[in-house]
C-alpha cells in the first residue's frame, strides 16, 4: 500500500471517486442540459449534466484547464482532459454513428471494475482514511506560526492579512472532490480577523484543511450578497490534545460562478442529526425565517473571537 500512496494511486482513485459521487448527485439535483458541439472558454468550474438526442448523458468536470466526463450509460470516467481532447470527443459524437460518447474519450477507471491497482487501492481502508476521516494535527511549527513569534511587536492582524495576500489571494486550489477553488483579497481580509490562538492555528493548516476536508453536502439559494451557493466541506481538527470537527465553507459567486475559499466554522452536529441545513456557528443569521445566510464580511462578525471560549 506504501507504493500505491507514492505513486499516486491511492489519492487518484480518491478523487475519481469522489467526483463518480458527485456526478450520480448532479444527475438528480441539476436539470440537465443540451450537450454542446464545442465546449464555451467561459464555462465555469464545476459539474455540468448534458443530454443528447444521439443517447449520451454524462456529466462533465471542469476543474480549471482540466476535464474529467463520467458517463452515466457506462459508468465509466475519464482520466484528465484538456478542453481540446473534449472538443474532439464532442465532434466524434456528433459525426460518428456511435451513440456514445464514451467510446470517443480517453477512458480510465471503470466505477464496476477499476483496473487492477486502482481497486486495491479503492478497497482498501488507506482510502477511507485519505478521503473521509482525515485528523488535522494543528501544529505551532508553521509558517505562519513562526511569523508571528519572528514578528512579536507587529499587529497579529495585519501578519495574517499579509500572509494570506502572499500564500492564497490570486491562487487556485483542489478541493478534496476535484472542485477547483480560489481566494480573493476580500476573503483574505475576512478570515485574517480571526486572531484567536485556535483561529490562527487553523489558518496556518489551510492548505491542509483545503485538500483534505471531505466533502459533504450543498446548499443552494443562499441568502448573501456574494454567494449564491455553499459547499461545505468536513473535517477533524486537533489543537492542544483535543479533536473537534469544522466545516470548510466554500462558496460560488453570483456573476462568474467561481469557487471561493470563505470561511471555517464549527460544525453544528444538532442541525445535521435533525435534517437542518448547518448554518456557519456565529456567523449565521439564525431565526425562524433565516436560510442559509451569512453576513458579508463588512459586517464584521468574527465567530472565533466572539466563540473563543467555546470548544472550536
Amino acid at each position: 500500500m506504501t507504493e500505491l500512496n507514492e505513486n499516486g494511486t491511492l489519492k487518484n482513485a480518491a478523487e475519481q471517486m469522489q467526483r463518480v459521487k458527485l456526478a450520480k448527485e448532479s444527475e438528480t439535483t441539476a436539470q440537465a442540459k443540451a450537450l454542446p458541439h464545442r465546449l464555451s472558454p467561459k464555462l465555469s468550474n464545476g459539474v455540468h449534466h448534458y443530454t443528447s438526442e444521439k443517447g449520451a448523458n454524462i456529466a462533465l468536470f471542469k476543474e480549471g484547464d482540466t476535464y474529467h466526463v463520467y458517463d452515466y450509460s457506462t459508468g465509466n470516467i475519464s482520466k484528465s482532459m484538456t478542453m481540446q481532447d473534449v472538443n474532439k470527443a464532442l465532434k466524434s459524437h456528433y459525426t460518428s454513428s456511435d451513440s456514445k460518447i464514451a467510446a470517443a474519450m480517453p477512458l480510465a477507471e471503470a466505477t464496476a471494475d477499476l483496473s487492477a491497482e486502482t481497486k486495491k487501492a479503492a478497497d482498501s481502508t488507506e482510502v477511507e482514511s485519505a478521503a473521509e476521516n482525515v485528523v488535522i494535527d494543528l501544529s505551532n511549527d508553521n509558517e505562519l506560526a513562526n511569523l508571528i513569534k519572528s514578528n512579536p511587536s507587529k499587529n497579529k492582524h495585519d501578519i495574517l492579512k499579509e500572509y494570506l495576500f502572499n500564500a492564497f489571494v490570486g491562487r487556485t486550489f483542489t478541493l478534496s472532490d476535484g472542485r477547483k477553488a480560489v481566494m480573493d483579497k476580500r476573503d483574505a481580509a475576512k478570515l485574517s480577523g480571526y486572531t484567536s490562538p485556535k483561529s490562527v492555528a487553523q489558518l496556518g493548516a489551510l492548505r491542509d484543511l483545503i485538500e483534505k476536508a471531505s466533502f459533504h453536502h450543498s446548499a443552494s439559494e443562499v441568502v448573501h450578497p456574494k454567494f449564491t451557493e455553499f459547499h461545505y466541506y468536513d473535517a477533524t481538527l486537533k489543537y492542544d490534545g483535543q479533536e473537534y470537527e469544522v466545516w470548510l465553507n466554500v462558496g460560488t459567486t453570483k456573476n462568474d460562478k467561481t469557487n471561493h475559499i470563505y470561511d471555517i466554522t464549527n460544525k453544528n452536529e444538532d442541525a445535521l442529526n435533525n435534517n437542518v441545513d448547518p448554518r456557519p456557528v456565529g456567523n449565521a443569521v439564525e431565526n425562524a425565517s433565516s436560510t442559509n445566510s451569512i453576513p458579508d464580511s463588512s459586517e464584521k462578525i468574527n465567530s472565533f473571537e466572539k466563540n473563543s471560549s467555546e470548544k472550536v
